[in-house]
C-alpha cells in the first residue's frame, strides 16, 4: 500500500512524550515512551514509510490540539486541561516545530463542535449565550494567526545556530524567508505556565553578518529592532530572553 500513497498523516496529540519534550502533550502517561523525543518519532515515522515502499515526500501532523475548558472538568481530557495562555503557547511551539521538520500542521477545531467538555476550540464555548459572543477568540487564535504569518512561505533550513548560557531545555527552528532573511526560534521546553520566567540566552550566528535583527513576539505579533554584535564569530545577539513559547529572531543582510 505505501507504494501507492501520496501523503502520510498522524495525529500529534496521540503521541507519548516526555513532560520536558518541545510537544508537550503526554496522551498517555502511565506509559514511557520508546522514543526520546517527538523529534525522534517523527524521523521513526519517515524510516518505517521508506522501508515500506513509501516514494512520496508529503508528511502532514493532522488534528493538533489542547483542551482548555473552564471550569476544568473532573473527567480525563487528552493532555490536559490547560489554561487558555498555556494552550496558545503550545499552539506557537507544535506550529514552530513541525515548520522546522517540513510538515504541514493543522489545528483541530477552530470552533468546538465536538466533546464540549473538552474545549479544544480557538473560540470560547459560550453555547451563543448572551451578553458575550460565542465566537469571542481565545488567546490561542491569535498566536496561531502570528505564527500562520509568520510562517508563510518559509522553508527549513539546517543553518549553523548556536544558543549559549540559557539554563533551560531548550528547542529550535532554523526557517528562511523568501526574502533570504533567516527565522530562526527558541523557547524553554518544560511545560509551560501562565507566568514564566523568561531565561536570558546568548545566540551566535557564525560566519553570518547581519545588519538588522528583529525580535517578534509569537503571543502577540509584537516585533522589536535587537542590539547585536558582528564580530569574528558572526552575528551575537547577547541577553535574549527566552520564555516557554517560540520568540522569533528575523536576522537579513
Amino acid at each position: 500500500m505505501a507504494e501507492v500513497v501520496d501523503v502520510i498523516c498522524w495525529h500529534p496529540y496521540q503521541w507519548e512524550v516526555a513532560p520536558e519534550e518541545s510537544y508537550p502533550i503526554p496522551y498517555k502517561q502511565e506509559k514511557k515512551s520508546p522514543y526520546p523525543s517527538y523529534r525522534a518519532q517523527v524521523a521513526a515515522i519517515r524510516e518505517a514509510a521508506r522501508r515500506h515502499g513509501f516514494k512520496g515526500d508529503e508528511y502532514h501532523a493532522n488534528e493538533t490540539t489542547w483542551v482548555s475548558p473552564y471550569p476544568a472538568p473532573d473527567i480525563g481530557v487528552p493532555g490536559g486541561p490547560v489554561s487558555e495562555m498555556t494552550k496558545a503557547k503550545y499552539v506557537a511551539r507544535t506550529i514552530a516545530l513541525h515548520t522546522d521538520m517540513g510538515i504541514p500542521v493543522y489545528y483541530n477545531e477552530t470552533w468546538n463542535t465536538g466533546i464540549v467538555l473538552w474545549d479544544v476550540s480557538l473560540l470560547r464555548a459560550t453555547h451563543s449565550a448572551d451578553p458575550q459572543s460565542p465566537v469571542w477568540p481565545q488567546p490561542a487564535y491569535y498566536s496561531l494567526r502570528t505564527m500562520a504569518t509568520l510562517t508563510d512561505g518559509v522553508s527549513p533550513r539546517g543553518y549553523a545556530a548556536e544558543v549559549r548560557e540559557l539554563d533551560a531545555p531548550y528547542e529550535t527552528c532554523r526557517l528562511v524567508q523568501a526574502d533570504g532573511a533567516r527565522l530562526f526560534g527558541v523557547w524553554q521546553t518544560q511545560r509551560a505556565e501562565d507566568l514564566c520566567t523568561p531565561k536570558p540566552a546568548r545566540i551566535i550566528f557564525p560566519d553570518f553578518v547581519a545588519k538588522k535583527v528583529v525580535g517578534i513576539d509569537t503571543l502577540n505579533g509584537v516585533e522589536q529592532d535587537l542590539e547585536f554584535r558582528v564580530t569574528s564569530k558572526g552575528t551575537v545577539i547577547k541577553n535574549l530572553l527566552v520564555p516557554d513559547y517560540p520568540i522569533l529572531l528575523r536576522v537579513s543582510r
